[in-house]
């Protein structure tokens, strides 16, 4: 059965980072792919979701960040 409270978020440039930190402070679950792992390390220091590396359009990466879910 799918979690209705989980989202996965593509991307980690503004308009990404804004949704997965309002979604999440909403009680959201969130998984964000990022493809940059230095955008990731930027993001771990202050967003509380999820990080997964990779490219969002491949099924494996999707599968990481919770796509099944």
């Amino acid at each position: 059965m799918r979690d209705p409270k989980h989202i996965i978020v593509v991307g980690g440039g503004l308009m990404g980072t804004t949704l997965a930190e309002r979604l999440s402070q909403d009680g959201y679950d969130v998984s964000m792919v990022e493809s940059s792992q230095e955008r990731l390390l930027e993001l771990s220091e202050g967003l509380d979701v999820r990080l997964v590396r990779g490219n969002g359009a491949t099924a494996p990466v999707l599968v990481e960040a919770g796509v099944e879910r």
